[in-house]
């Protein structure tokens, strides 16, 4: 529940409440030190889960991302009682709802920019895998100033590599995710009066609309059979003839490709971007990379020295659509410009320092560089504070006891590596080690899982300290935790960067057999203190990727390795980092201490399948047939 606010931090003075939504209390106050308006959410600290998830992950998600349509969150205070939080954001007015209701719906060119900003703020979240999971009218807020549109309200986002390309979608909830879950238990029947809201207005799923669809584990053919009125019947039956006008044709087919039953042949968010609906609200930035797109260097000089002349100020008040105006003049009358990849000016110094490979194999070479900065900046601060109190022995000792006990009470592998590199950063030179254990894996858990899908913390405490530490010192050192961390528990780990590779490897016979040898041999790194915490995440993830690919009995196709030698090239690194990886994981194997032998038997266990065979078989041939393995398949990749 939501605690009432009638004081605010120092910093602050209190103005007025808002009453926005139901889940939270949200003040405005002005900033005593700028200044300038905020607005203050508080959320209550519960005895039994300290740091609510849901403060977790929204302060978490809101450090990782800078973005214009994203809002911006300007700071956060833990109560010294510890019973409440305090969040900072910064004042952006009313939401979309409000908004909609008070000055009427968007048409024309307003509608495609309010449109373009919106998907514009999902895709810097997907950039970064995250998935709101809330979007809505209500959690959509309209800066009173500019007139932009930002993405709020993130506490039930998801993170990491558990964001797929069928959970990137925010109709809340999208058709799978109701399909893939009892409809009927306690709570949800909301879940299926929306579920037959959808199929009346877009038809019931069967096999030809949704290959599939009937093995989903709830699935029940005794579910009405609705043919389906269509989108655009349904926007004119709520919004009359003048909405379905507004969105034209290219308008109703942007919405139509977004609402397709089956998942993954619903378009990303780069690709709605580049659709022809948006032509005309592209930012100038944008239009400058289109003009130049087209013509010759020569040829569009006096045009690109025009548009430069216009003003920011200009192109915020006015649509970019006149430039739209300028290039179909110059181009002669056409229904819209050609498609052309594009980024903004910001990423472009970025993205001309990756090569052409790069930039072709990965989907999005810029993002991946992005994220391997912020890895790399909080792999250091880790590592310095890991080795400065840990010795290399100890080191190892915590990683294989997280594998083991995470295995007992069944959590996911995401989780081993966030807590794992939570642990080092928040470990102090004084202090109960073990309850520091405790912390990190408790902040991992909560930006990493929601709240649903994780047992009582309090008793994973007790079950994983063997009863010898109590949750109310875990929450109280969790809260001095966070705030010293400054809400940045969202780092992208070594297991993030492996998943997000899959997404750009090719489809094979041999891939989820290779993606298995790549977990295993990751999980072996923990092994090794030097190999983990010494190497850049983005590195480790493309040389186990390779390794995999080494062990694929099928024969890796050589574009696999093209991703693998792409990913090195972004984050600095080239073939000799794979091979000095590959050969410290070789020694691991055959040095089998105590500690290693431990977290290898542990592993063997608990993963089975021909990818683990195939790693302990590799392992077993010893490193000069892995080297060769590794080397041929660089080569290969070289080439494509």
């Amino acid at each position: 529940m939501p605690s009432k606010i009638r004081s605010v931090p120092s910093n602050y003075t209190l103005e007025e409440q808002i009453q926005l939504r139901k889940p939270s209390d949200v003040k405005r106050a002005v900033d005593k030190r700028t200044n300038a308006t905020v607005n203050i959410k508080r959320k209550r600290v519960d005895a039994d889960t300290g740091i609510p998830f849901t403060v977790v992950r929204e302060l978490a998600t809101l450090r990782a991302i800078s973005h214009p349509n994203v809002a911006r969150l300007l700071d956060f205070t833990i109560a010294d009682s510890h019973e409440y939080v305090d969040v900072v954001y910064a004042d952006y007015g009313c939401n979309l709802r409000c908004h909609v209701r008070e000055r009427g719906a968007y048409r024309g060119l307003a509608l495609k920019w309010a449109a373009n900003q919106v998907i514009s703020g999902v895709h810097e979240l997907h950039r970064h895998g995250i998935v709101h999971r809330y979007l809505s009218a209500m959690t959509t807020l309209v800066d009173s100033r500019t007139g932009h549109l930002v993405i709020s309200d993130f506490y039930l986002s998801q993170s990491g590599s558990m964001a797929t390309k069928a959970d990137r979608y925010d109709d809340e909830p999208p058709l799978e995710i109701m399909l893939g879950k009892p409809l009927f238990q306690s709570g949800c029947p909301y879940m299926f009066e929306r579920l037959v809201v959808v199929c009346q207005v877009l038809g019931t799923p069967n096999e030809t609309t949704w290959p599939g669809v009937s093995q989903l584990e709830y699935y029940t053919p005794e579910f009405p059979k609705f043919p389906g009125t269509g989108l655009e019947a349904a926007i004119r039956k709520e919004g009359g003839d003048s909405a379905v006008d507004a969105l034209g044709e290219q308008g109703l087919e942007v919405l139509a490709m977004t609402t397709l039953h089956l998942p993954s042949s619903r378009p990303e968010c780069h690709e709605l971007l580049a659709h022809s609906f948006f032509y005309e609200v592209r930012s100038w930035p944008e239009v400058l990379s289109v003009a130049r797109s087209i013509w010759e260097p020569s040829a569009a000089q006096s045009l690109v020295a025009t548009i430069e002349e216009c003003s920011r100020a200009d192109w915020t008040s006015s649509f970019p659509g006149v430039v739209h105006t300028w290039l179909q003049e110059f181009l002669g009358p056409q229904e819209s410009l050609p498609a052309c990849p594009v980024l903004a000016l910001h990423r472009r110094k970025v993205a001309a320092a990756l090569s052409d490979m790069s930039a072709m194999v990965l989907s999005d070479a810029v993002a991946l560089a992005s994220l391997h900065a912020r890895a790399e900046k909080f792999r250091m601060l880790s590592k310095d504070n890991l080795y400065d109190i840990l010795t290399s022995t100890q080191i190892v000792e915590t990683a294989v006891w997280y594998v083991q006990a995470f295995q007992a009470v069944l959590l996911p592998d995401c989780v081993i590596y966030r807590t794992v590199m939570m642990f080092a950063r928040i470990l102090q030179k004084q202090g109960h080690t073990s309850t520091y254990l405790m912390v990190a894996t408790i902040l991992a858990i909560k930006f990493t899982l929601s709240a649903s899908d994780t047992f009582e913390l309090s008793s994973l405490v007790e079950h994983l300290s063997h009863n010898t530490i109590q949750f109310c010192n875990v929450a109280m050192t969790e809260a001095v935790a966070f705030t010293e961390l400054n809400g940045d528990v969202g780092v992208t780990t070594a297991f993030d960067f492996l998943n997000l590779l899959a997404e750009d490897m090719p489809d094979w016979e041999g891939f989820p057999k290779a993606k298995q040898a790549a977990e295993v041999v990751l999980q072996m790194t923990l092994a090794d203190s030097e190999l983990h915490f010494e190497t850049a995440h983005l590195a480790l993830a493309a040389a186990v990727w390779a390794i995999g690919l080494a062990t694929c009995e099928e024969g890796a196709p050589s574009q696999a390795w093209a991703v693998v030698r792409a990913a090195m090239k972004v984050c600095g690194r080239n073939g000799g980092e794979i091979l000095r990886i590959g050969r410290g994981i070789s020694r691991c194997w055959k040095r089998r201490d105590t500690h290693s032998e431990k977290l290898f038997v542990t592993i063997v266990g608990k993963m089975h399948g021909d990818g683990t065979r195939r790693v302990l078989d590799a392992m077993q041939l010893g490193w000069p047939w892995l080297r060769a393995q590794l080397t041929k398949g660089l080569v290969a990749g070289q080439r494509q």
